[in-house]
């Protein structure tokens, strides 16, 4: 059994591993992958083959310890593998490579906005990380890779601005969003209503319906009320600072619901059973006015909401036109990495396997000539005792 016992580093030794090779037979390196903005710009083909073989290794060197040296990016995600048009492993990673290159080039383009730029140190960083690559691994390896110095500088030079403007605009986004103004009321709840795609539905009047929500509202154990009528106490939240008409709509609440909490002063207090047009019953309990942990999660959330809802408009104003064609010669056949270990006792697995095959064939042989000289030996005395006999 051949294996090559060659190692990769990535930028500064993120992976190392025995390297499968193999050849690639790419296009041309300059051929255009992804036309930007209508001839604006281009991604070539040779940049974006690095970038996905780069990004598999790094797949391969974390996924072998699971799946060993096998083809894996060929299954097909998902519990259910026969689920019409369900994509395989390398069409979803590769998937968000691409999404990942957008990013990057987005993020370069509009870093100056925000005022993002990389230092003489970062710079120096990249270029020695990139060096430093180079210089770790094989002209097989490096060539397998598609990896040139320019290659290397430019994707961790972008990745480098995506990361920054990231951290730039979330800043921004604390700056901007104030906590007064997401501060969180949070509530429990029950409905009562007639669900008519739950097993064994019975239907129930309005008049039953209305009972059984009173029960709750009247009850001084408001859970174990609920847990009594045989109903799920759930739990919800809302800006208090917002008005209940904007309330309900921002968090898919009733605005009656959104009212009634607004009407309880003290943390404990319970409603009046709240009715609500074509959706049964409502009753509720004020949980906390001021819910710090649920502010705080928000404020997270709606500082996320900040980034990613201006990158989202950034990427509807590009245009990314991909020649998918093109990008679908980007395979990951070959499984870059594999357990150096796992080759090993491959090696003496075989060997052992062929040590007891070559043993068995030796008895086996071994028993034919003994059975043979048997059967000699009996036809030759055969006649002798019948000479005795006569």
């Amino acid at each position: 059994m051949n294996r090559s016992s060659m190692r990769i580093r990535i930028a500064a030794g993120l992976c190392s591993a025995a390297l499968l090779l193999g050849g690639c037979g790419a296009p041309s390196a300059t051929a255009t992958l992804v036309n930007v903005n209508k001839g604006e710009d281009k991604i070539p083909y040779g940049y974006g083959y690095f970038v996905a073989r780069f990004n598999q290794a790094e797949y391969d060197s974390y996924y072998v310890q699971f799946y060993g040296n096998t083809h894996y990016w060929k299954q097909t995600t998902g519990e259910d593998e026969d689920v019409v048009n369900a994509q395989t492993v390398e069409q979803t990673v590769k998937s968000n490579i691409m999404d990942d290159l957008e990013d990057n080039y987005i993020s370069t383009k509009h870093a100056s906005e925000y005022g993002v730029e990389l230092t003489d140190e970062d710079t120096k960083k990249i270029e020695e990380a990139a060096d430093k690559f180079l210089e770790d691994n094989s002209d097989e390896v490096i060539e397998k890779m598609g990896a040139t110095r320019d290659y290397l500088i430019r994707y961790m030079t972008e990745s480098a601005y995506n990361k920054k403007l990231e951290e730039a605009m979330k800043k921004e986004g604390e700056n901007t969003i104030k906590e007064e103004d997401v501060a969180q009321t949070s509530y429990t709840y029950i409905h009562v209503y007639n669900d008519k795609y739950a097993e064994n539905a019975v239907e129930r009047s309005d008049e039953e319906l209305k009972a059984i929500a009173e029960a709750v509202a009247s009850a001084d154990d408001f859970k174990a009320a609920a847990k009594e009528q045989g109903l799920e106490v759930s739990s919800d939240t809302f800006a208090s600072s917002m008005s209940a008409k904007d309330a309900a709509e921002e968090y898919r609440s009733p605005e009656e619901v959104i009212k009634a909490v607004k009407a309880l002063e003290h943390e404990g207090d319970v409603s009046p059973v709240i009715p609500v047009e074509d959706d049964g019953y409502y009753v509720v309990r004020l949980k906390k006015l001021y819910d710090e942990k649920e502010t705080h999660a928000e404020l997270d959330d709606k500082i996320d909401l900040y980034y990613t809802d201006t990158f989202t408009e950034w990427t509807k104003d590009t245009d990314w036109d991909i020649d998918e064609k093109l990008w679908e010669k980007v395979s990951f056949d070959d499984v870059l990495f594999a357990d150096p270990e796992e080759l090993a006792e491959e090696a003496e697995e075989e060997e052992a396997e062929e040590t007891t095959e070559e043993a068995s064939d030796e008895a086996a042989e071994e028993t034919t000539d003994d059975a043979s000289d048997d059967s000699t030996e009996e036809a030759e005395e055969e006649p002798a005792e019948d000479n005795a006999e006569e």
